[in-house]
């Protein structure tokens, strides 16, 4: 695992071990989840959490939230992009030091549908019996980005 071992390491300075959930799960389409972590500061600095999220094993990471204060995060699953090797990992840090954890094993949160926006014609435009129509629209998937 790629992280900073909460117990034993004696070289980092801010420690962070991620305490749910600990191992693979499965996380269903519609419902809320707890990220909870422990974490210290040597020196006993306060502490602020950043928590990111990649639905691809870590091939690409987005931040979904900064400066917390408290050590737990709730993620909406509906919120997510899905994929079977769905990571969190958690950064802490002092303001100087960091110390950060990952999820320890694959999350499995369900793929979503794509979403589809006529653009054109716009509601409520009124085209005449016979008349052109130009049918314009956009698609985008969670997953996959602009369609």
């Amino acid at each position: 695992m790629n992280s900073c071992d909460f117990k034993s390491s004696q070289a980092a300075v801010t420690h962070v071990l991620i305490t749910s959930p600990d191992g693979a799960a499965d996380w269903p389409a519609g419902t809320n989840r707890t990220l909870t972590w422990e974490a210290a500061d040597l020196d006993s600095d306060p502490l602020t959490y950043s928590v990111m999220y990649s639905y691809d094993g870590g091939e690409n990471w987005q931040l979904i939230a900064d400066l917390l204060t408290g050590t737990s995060f709730r993620v909406n699953v509906n919120s997510m992009a899905g994929g079977d090797d769905v990571r969190f990992p958690v950064v802490a840090t002092d303001g100087v030091n960091i110390g950060w954890d990952e999820t320890e094993g694959p999350i499995t949160i369900p793929n979503k549908v794509p979403i589809a926006l006529i653009t054109n014609p716009t509601p409520g435009k009124v085209i005449v019996p016979g008349g052109l129509v130009v049918f314009l629209g956009t698609a985008t998937d969670m997953e996959d980005g602009a369609l």
